[in-house]
């Protein structure tokens, strides 16, 4: 993380707008905008794995510790892919180079009643289902920059995700998305209309803190498409086939309507042939 950016300058502020001085030209950002964050997934990859939450490691002696139970975890699925805004784009305040159309997603399985019952023990409110944040270049952990979205999604939604992904069957995948403490460049879009998406760092330019966090609002599976027609009405596959077609013509009478043309040009030929004749003999007579 670069920690010496510039602060944003920010000209006004309320709890529900923000403007920010950028290239000498103010801009009005809206807190928390009444639409949703439409995102259509346009690669998904399936993963398997488990890992072993019981052990650790003393800093000083670098033994590894473990519990009484240190087996792995049950194996559990884990959906990445990456999915596009479409006309639509994120960018952090202030930050240009952060603009981007797409997101790295990943989908993980979430058990909501043990989130809760652990919540409530410790008197916490639940834990949000989405969380949004850019994650920038550093060669030392080996990541590149760009925008995460991290989905947690109860058992029974990944178990047709999944299965949706293994079988083929998945054509589409469209998810909508409701956050907090995000900003829109227009407060009152329709949500037919696109509106760019921005998150604001903090005081150090750090786009972590204060990250947007939400709820999954929508998940769109389409799968295949089954033809359930019966089988006589399958075969015809273009409305246009039930249109009448055009009787075949006789051809007995594709024959008499030739000998027609025939016989007109023959005595059309006769005309001529006599009228001819008729001069002949009238020129003859004058002479």
């Amino acid at each position: 993380m670069n920690d010496n950016k510039e602060p944003l300058k920010v000209t006004a502020e309320d709890s529900r707008k923000l403007v920010v001085e950028t290239d000498g030209k103010e801009k009005t950002f809206y807190l928390n905008p009444i639409r949703t964050m439409w995102l259509d997934v346009e690669w998904a990859t399936l993963f398997v794995g488990s890992s072993s939450a019981h052990m650790s490691m003393d800093y000083e002696t670098r033994e590894v510790q473990s519990t009484d139970d240190d087996r792995l975890e049950a194996p559990k699925p884990r959906i990445s892919g990456t999915a596009s805004l479409g006309r639509s784009s994120i960018a952090v305040i202030g930050n240009k180079e952060t603009r981007s159309k797409l997101l790295h997603v990943g989908i993980h399985q979430y058990d909501y009643e043990q989130d809760a019952a652990l919540k409530k023990e410790s008197k916490l409110p639940p834990a949000k289902t989405a969380h949004l944040f850019y994650v920038e270049h550093d060669w030392e952990i080996g990541n590149k920059a760009g925008w995460e979205l991290g989905l947690y999604v109860e058992q029974s939604l990944m178990t047709q995700l999944v299965d949706a992904i293994a079988t083929k069957r998945i054509k589409s995948l469209k998810l909508g998305i409701r956050f907090n403490n995000i900003y829109s460049d227009d407060d009152w879009a329709p949500p037919s209309m696109s509106a760019d998406w921005f998150t604001r760092p903090d005081e150090r330019g750090s786009t972590l803190v204060g990250a947007p966090v939400g709820y999954l609002d929508s998940c769109q599976i389409e799968l295949e498409q089954v033809d359930l027609r019966k089988k006589e009405d399958a075969e015809v596959d273009d409305p246009s086939d039930l249109e009448p077609q055009p009787e075949p013509v006789n051809p007995n009478v594709i024959a008499l309507g030739k000998l027609r043309e025939s016989v007109d040009a023959i005595r059309s030929t006769i005309k001529w042939t006599g009228g001819l004749i008729f001069v002949a003999l009238l020129l003859m007579l004058i002479r």
